[in-house]
């Protein structure tokens, strides 16, 4: 666990009667238990050895006396346990999500692959960057309308090709 909740406030308000030798003790086994996601060992030398504090063996004590319980897993601190539990429940429902994007995403792609197939089927090219809505507009119509409607735009335009004689204009006897 990278992150942890630190409130001052309670921490102050629970540990202002330690030693600063037992509240570095104290600081530093916090940190290792959400290192670990988990108990401290239940051997005080083993848990001196972990949080760098050796010669600190009474101090360490006292703090797992007051702070800690002794498990058969290990030394176990309630608030530790249930900021670790809320953390894998907040990681559990991120990868949830995750997964139900990936899935939605993945149909999303299938979708368009069909429509840009079923448009191609009929003699239709639409661009690869046509938008999802246009597609869906393009394969609900019937299949000759995108040609009809362009041969019917081309044959009802101007033809600028023929020029139009502009009459000449005859000079009247006066």
């Amino acid at each position: 666990m990278n992150y942890y909740p630190f409130h001052i406030g309670d921490y102050v308000a629970h540990t202002s009667h330690l030693s600063w030798e037992e509240d570095i003790a104290y600081r530093r086994m916090i940190a290792a238990y959400y290192l670990r996601e988990g108990p401290l060992p239940l051997d005080v030398a083993a848990i001196a050895r972990l949080i760098r504090m050796r010669d600190s063996g009474a101090a360490i004590q006292a703090v797992l006396d007051e702070f800690f319980v002794p498990e058969d897993s290990g030394w176990h601190q309630r608030r530790c346990d249930a900021e670790i539990a809320s953390m894998k429940a907040k990681q559990a429902q991120s990868e949830e999500r995750d997964d139900h994007e990936r899935e939605r995403m993945r149909r999303h792609r299938e979708r368009r692959k069909a429509m840009f197939e079923a448009l191609r089927a009929q003699g239709v090219v639409p661009a690869w960057d046509t938008s999802t809505k246009e597609l869906e507009r393009l394969c609900s119509e019937e299949p000759a309308t995108h040609l009809q409607r362009e041969q019917v735009e081309a044959c009802n335009a101007p033809a600028t090709a023929i020029p139009t004689p502009t009459p000449t204009p005859t000079p009247t006897p006066t």
